[in-house]
């Protein structure tokens, strides 16, 4: 996904300001829980592979 530099996307997924991501289908459809914390998101990006 690309960065939210301005910050806009993340409040509407209640991000913070730290490591959290979540993974989005090709249709556009949440795809995955709210991962928090970089160990986290590298973990779901890794597991992303496997779908």
């Amino acid at each position: 996904m690309p960065a939210d530099e301005g910050f806009t996307v993340g409040p509407l997924f209640r991000g913070a300001r730290y490591a959290d991501g979540g993974l989005v289908d090709e249709d556009g459809r949440i795809a995955s829980e709210m991962a928090v914390g970089a160990p986290a998101v590298l973990a779901l990006a890794r597991g992303a592979g496997e779908r």
